[in-house]
């Protein structure tokens, strides 16, 4: 073909650069269309994508008249023309992928396109604080090292970059293409010309919401019913533990499921710690309590100062006034009388008072003045009488003595409950209010950066 034969009749054409036009560089225009992202791999902080590049410039040699060659304003080849040495400064990929091997659509006017679809590994340097409600940006600059300034200008054909053919990922969404200019200064001095396009993604939290949040929620819901289940259950300090220990679990795997911090710890892991220390105290303290509630199972005489700390200071503040329970009296005056109507019948038996069992009146039916054998001193006054009389006496009154040891020890033990449910108290209150505190202060972290507001956080919460 004649026209091809005009253009490319000069072998070195495809090595040297396009004459300047008034000592003007030659014009690269860069058209930057972000197709998919494959991966953001936050461990090795690559962005794995697809891009749709086009490259524009202007070569005087590759002009000709399109009514001299049967009207062809233009045509595409595969031959080897004069390409812009333009690569992506931040590329990690072992093997690149040279303009030179693709076709370019070249105009009757000199004007040179190249297009085509780049599969790119950059490097993306992430910022994780606000994981996984983060914002990422990542930047694609593309320069020349082998021409400077004077020889090769590199722009942008729009103002942006272009994002029509984005295909939705399923965990970031791309924000915008913002574009800046600015090349670099290599080791002689001399500036080479490129151009910048950031890529500005945000993470999908949702997935991370149901994935990451709700387990740690429930973990504390547990957490503080440990606080309301009674100690005589046998299961509080273990259940305690088995929170702490799941969530020790827990911590493994999420761990291992966030990315590597970059300066700073995430937020996330913040809060994972904090609820890692108050799970931790919860279950010292909750062992602590069961300590306190069976003290008194060991005699041991509760202090002065913890009976007025329970009754009069935390106690009346907490609504916890212990009261002696009017059951216990009431036992009390049962064992007594039992123990009463027990001797008095045991003598009647042993002296054969009275007639038979149905027919003997109660204690309570008989005159108080005569006594359960009324008016016999043939019995009351003999020695044998005497000497039962005295053993009654000495088994009552060892019978008086140890209802009133009993007596003791239940009063021991209730102070104890009492100083144990207080402190029991006291303990959900602090873990409560802690808890509140600290998740209070991760959401305002979290509402403050500067691409979150209330009203996506609110979004969020409820796609979840």
């Amino acid at each position: 073909m004649r026209l091809f034969e005009d253009l490319f009749h000069n072998a070195d054409s495809d090595f040297k650069i396009p004459p300047p036009r008034q000592s003007q560089p030659v014009q690269v225009k860069i058209d930057f269309s972000v197709y998919r992202i494959v991966a953001l791999v936050e461990k090795t902080q690559t962005l794995h994508s697809s891009v749709w590049l086009r490259v524009k410039w202007v070569d005087e040699r590759l002009q000709w008249n399109p009514q001299n060659y049967k009207n062809i304003t233009h045509f595409v080849t595969t031959k080897r023309v004069w390409i812009p040495d333009v690569t992506l400064y931040n590329d990690v990929r072992e093997v690149d992928r040279p303009l030179t091997m693709d076709t370019k659509l070249i105009n009757h006017d000199g004007t040179v396109t190249w297009q085509g679809l780049v599969v790119y590994l950059s490097l993306c340097k992430l910022a994780t604080f606000y994981f996984p409600f983060d914002e990422q940006h990542c930047h694609f600059k593309f320069g020349s090292s082998s021409y400077t300034d004077n020889e090769l200008a590199i722009g942008n054909i729009s103002a942006t970059g272009d994002m029509s053919r984005y295909i939705s990922n399923g965990e970031w969404d791309i924000r915008g293409i913002p574009v800046t200019m600015g090349g670099e200064e290599p080791y002689d001095g001399t500036p080479t010309p490129a151009v910048t396009y950031t890529v500005v993604v945000r993470r999908r939290g949702t997935y991370y919401l149901i994935a990451l949040f709700l387990p740690l929620f429930f973990m504390v819901l547990l957490t503080t019913s440990s606080f309301y289940l009674p100690v005589e259950s046998g299961e509080k300090a273990l259940l305690s533990v088995i929170v702490f220990l799941s969530h020790m679990v827990y911590t493994v795997v999420v761990v291992a499921l966030l990315p590597p911090p970059s300066g700073m710890l995430p937020l996330i892991e913040h809060y994972l710690l904090q609820v890692q220390i108050l799970t931790a105290m919860s279950t010292i303290l909750n062992v602590a309590v069961v300590q306190i509630h069976y003290r008194g199972e060991h005699q041991c005489r509760m202090p002065t100062w913890a009976k007025r700390l329970v009754r009069h200071s935390i106690g009346r503040r907490l609504k916890m006034m212990p009261q002696v329970k009017r059951k216990q009296k009431e036992e009390k005056i049962e064992l007594t009388r039992k123990m009463l109507l027990f001797g008095m019948h045991a003598v009647r038996n042993a002296f054969g008072v009275g007639g038979a069992e149905a027919e003997r009146p109660s204690l309570v039916e008989q005159d108080a003045d005569q006594g359960p054998f009324g008016n016999r001193p043939d019995v009351t006054d003999t020695p044998e009488y005497k000497r039962v009389q005295r053993s009654i006496l000495t088994c009552l009154t060892h019978m008086n003595m140890e209802t009133s040891e009993r007596a003791a020890l239940r009063a021991t033990r209730f102070d104890w409950a009492q100083l144990a449910m207080v402190c029991d108290r006291v303990c959900f209150t602090c873990y409560v209010f802690i808890s509140v505190v600290v998740i209070a202060i991760i959401t305002t972290r979290v509402l403050n950066a500067p691409h979150v507001s209330w009203g996506k956080f609110t979004s969020a919460v409820r796609n979840a």
